[in-house]
């Protein structure tokens, strides 16, 4: 309530400001600040109820155009919802899926709608970008305080029910999860922090601005290393390498000072660049835990594609609906290792689409991303209006979509925060936007 509050009393004086408040928080907060009433009926979390504060005044706000036919990327976002409906319909576990793909509509659909349309001017999208890169700021403070000292806040926000059916992937009691569930999407949060401090190091005018960005990325990096995740590491160089394809000279600069600043941490504690180099030999061995874990994304993609291509043709082509993935048993499989392992978590977010969406779905999302991917590379090629938030956005978008090849995104913060994206990226390609790029020039001429 007091979270709901402040954001309010933000929007009552401002609307933009109510905005960032808004983005600030849902990124923020943990999924167990929640109000739940019964299975039956929807959970209330901090971040729905944020975002119904932030509809109100949305609906309210007359100087928002709220035409949608003209967003780019909107009908392709209605034709996967169109999808989902059916895969909802087909679900044999019915209760479940209506309430996965209510909340698809309401966390995926009217956030973009709602966020997009606000997205108005050069002013808005950098207050955006200000607040994401304040949260995540927080997030991995709060990361640095858990590894350092055991305490994390996360817990005594709320205690979350098993309403929704959730699988406990909690993982070990040492591991550095902040505010995000799990360590590796913990890791995915410090890489979207890394790239918004390396695109803000580019913004600074002051000495003391120089130093607190610096600090800061460092921080994020800091949550990066301890969350020993190493999807979230090679998303994150993956993506400084698709920078340095579309901005050589922009991005190599900043690249060479990270990897001295790297260079630097590694001479002062050895220990780091071992615990990185033990990391990426065990991903190539077969019978070490880590190279296990990576291979099992293979067995998820594979016991996906085999249970709906023998099924029927309507799960099939549609799936089997929203959240059923949970609830199905598919017995014991054999791991690289020679051992078996109960089969129980879907560590690949495109074989739990493949499988609650079926193909439909599954090439429909495929499209999508490739739809956004090549607008936003085409519009840093030609160096656009604003490119340079355009590489912040397809960057951070990117890490995402890698990140799917690697785990299941079950923390509601990411999933806000790929949506985030596509709403600047959309923005930014949109006619509107150019035109308020116009006018703005014609006014200081």
């Amino acid at each position: 309530m007091v979270i709901l509050a402040v954001v309010f009393l933000r929007f009552r004086t401002d609307y933009n400001k109510g905005l960032s408040a808004s983005l600030f928080f849902i990124i923020l907060m943990p999924p167990n600040s929640t109000i739940e009433l019964s299975a039956a009926l929807p959970s209330f979390t901090i971040h729905r109820l944020i975002l119904f504060v932030w509809f109100v005044m949305w609906i309210r706000n007359k100087t928002i155009t709220k035409r949608l036919g003209d967003i780019p990327f909107f009908k392709i976002l209605l034709m996967i919802s169109a999808v989902f409906a059916v895969s909802t319909a087909l679900s044999s576990y019915l209760l479940v899926s209506i309430k996965r793909y209510f909340y698809f509509l309401i966390e995926a659909v009217l956030f973009f709608i709602m966020l997009q349309t606000s997205l108005k001017n050069r002013t808005v999208v950098s207050n955006v970008v200000i607040a994401i890169s304040a949260s995540l700021a927080v997030v991995a403070f709060i990361g640095v305080l858990e590894k350092y000292t055991g305490f994390n806040p996360s817990p005594y926000l709320g205690e979350k029910l098993r309403y929704e059916f959730e699988v406990d992937h909690t993982g070990l009691a040492t591991d550095i999860i902040s505010t995000y569930l799990h360590r590796i999407l913990f890791g995915i949060a410090m890489a979207i922090g890394m790239m918004h401090y390396f695109y803000h190091i580019d913004k600074m005018n002051t000495r003391l601005q120089n130093i607190i960005y610096w600090l800061l990325l460092s921080i994020n990096g800091a949550g990066l290393y301890f969350s020993l995740s190493r999807g979230p590491w090679l998303a994150f160089v993956v993506s400084i390498l698709l920078l340095l394809v579309i901005a050589p000279k922009e991005v190599f600069i900043k690249s060479l000072v990270l990897m001295a600043v790297v260079g630097i941490v590694f001479i002062i504690k050895p220990g780091a660049k071992s615990t990185i180099m033990g990391l990426a030999r065990s991903t190539g061995d077969e019978t070490s835990l880590k190279g296990a874990s990576f291979r099992w994304r293979f067995i998820v993609w594979n016991m996906a594609y085999t249970s709906i291509t023998k099924s029927s043709i309507m799960h099939t082509i549609f799936g089997y609906g929203g959240g059923s993935h949970l609830f199905m048993e598919f017995g014991r499989v054999l791991l690289p290792t020679g051992h078996s392992a109960l089969f129980e978590s879907w560590d690949m977010e495109y074989a739990v689409i493949l499988f609650e969406q079926g193909f439909v779905g599954f090439f429909l999302t495929l499209f999508f991303y490739i739809a956004i991917l090549k607008k936003s590379i085409a519009h840093c090629f030609r160096k656009k209006q604003d490119y340079k938030i355009m590489q912040l956005a397809l960057a951070c978008f990117f890490i995402i979509v890698f990140m799917k090849t690697n785990v299941n995104i079950y923390a509601p913060q990411l999933d806000y925060i790929e949506y985030v994206y596509i709403a600047i990226i959309s923005a930014l390609t949109s006619e509107r936007y150019q035109l308020s790029i116009d006018k703005t020039d014609n006014e200081k001429q």
